[in-house]
């Protein structure tokens, strides 16, 4: 994965949230979307190939990750919510294969 920033490649990741991250294809793919740019819950599932409900399922737990590893940009929607990764989130992404 490309370091888009400085700050960012020399943030030291949660080492826990980086193993939760990688011991799920599911969360792996979501993270990686997640890192290039806000995306819905079914932009990621079209992309990935993956289950719209996975991906809400999956995205529901990386916010509730403590650390927050991602947050809804646009919570006032009801339907397709964008979501982002948090500077948490991204410092995990950096090592995400």
């Amino acid at each position: 994965m490309m370091k888009t920033s400085m700050a960012r490649a020399t943030e030291r990741p949660d080492w826990d949230a980086v193993a939760f991250c990688r011991s799920s294809g599911h969360r792996a793919d979501v993270i990686e979307q997640l890192a290039q740019e806000p995306r819905s819950a079914s932009e990621i599932a079209d992309t990935t190939d993956k289950p719209r409900e996975s991906v809400s399922n999956v995205i529901r737990d990386l916010k509730r990750h403590e650390p927050k590893l991602a947050e809804c940009l646009t919570e006032s929607r009801p339907h397709h919510r964008l979501y982002a990764l948090t500077r948490e989130g991204e410092a995990v992404a950096e090592h995400i294969d």
